[in-house]
């Protein structure tokens, strides 16, 4: 979408209005104009995107996203396939994660541990994978 012949038109607009007054006021006007365009693009651009998000929440299988190919974003609707989702194995593994903590947090979270659940204390490492 060409945001272009909106945004153009708003100097014209402002021009005519400032028409009505001296030359300050018209000098002012392309200076707002100047200004305001960017925040204009970025708001008919939030506009979009609030919109794409309503529409979305409406249709029964997949949803609609904006685009952006450099300056011109687009309304971009994808369908959701629908087939039989593929089962999970029980015992395959699904996720790995590594957690440093600086060692102050380190001692007050296995302090807690040890507190709540038998933790056997520092140095000891928790192993093993967690299913999403």
């Amino acid at each position: 979408m060409k945001l272009d012949a909106c945004i153009d038109a708003i100097p014209g607009d402002l021009a005519q209005v400032a028409a009505v007054g001296d030359e300050t006021a018209a000098r002012v006007a392309r200076q707002v104009t100047a200004a305001l365009q960017n925040s204009i693009r970025l708001g008919i651009l939030a506009a979009m995107s609030e919109a794409a998000v309503e529409i979305s929440s409406q249709l029964p299988n997949g949803h609609v996203s904006v685009r952006l190919d450099g300056q011109y974003p687009s309304l971009v609707c994808t369908s959701a396939r629908l087939g039989p989702a593929a089962a999970p194995e029980d015992d395959a593994p699904t996720a790995r994660m590594s957690l440093r903590l600086p060692d102050s947090l380190k001692a007050t979270v296995e302090s807690a541990a040890a507190r709540d659940s038998g933790f056997r204390g520092p140095g000891s490492r928790l192993r093993g994978f967690s299913k999403a």
